[in-house]
């Protein structure tokens, strides 16, 4: 179900959306379509960002395990 809303864009922003935008695609399908892509986009910067926070919690751990494996490594 869509909703029908009102917002204030830059007359350069409208500009630019006009231009990009496909003939046959309205300008709420491309606003609507460009808002997805980028909150898809702040997601996955947020699943990194706890990724490299679990990451660096357990890093002198993960640094002890790896030179321990490195101990058992043959000499080539």
């Amino acid at each position: 179900m869509k909703i029908q809303t009102s917002v204030m864009l830059s007359e350069n922003l409208l500009s630019t959306i006009e231009q990009m935008s496909e003939k046959d695609k309205t300008l709420s399908d491309f606003i609507e379509v460009a808002l997805q892509f980028y909150i898809s986009k702040l997601k996955r910067f947020d699943e990194t960002d706890k990724d490299i926070e679990i990451i660096n919690k357990n890093a002198d751990y993960l640094n002890r395990e790896t030179q321990d494996a490195l101990q058992y490594q043959a000499e080539l």
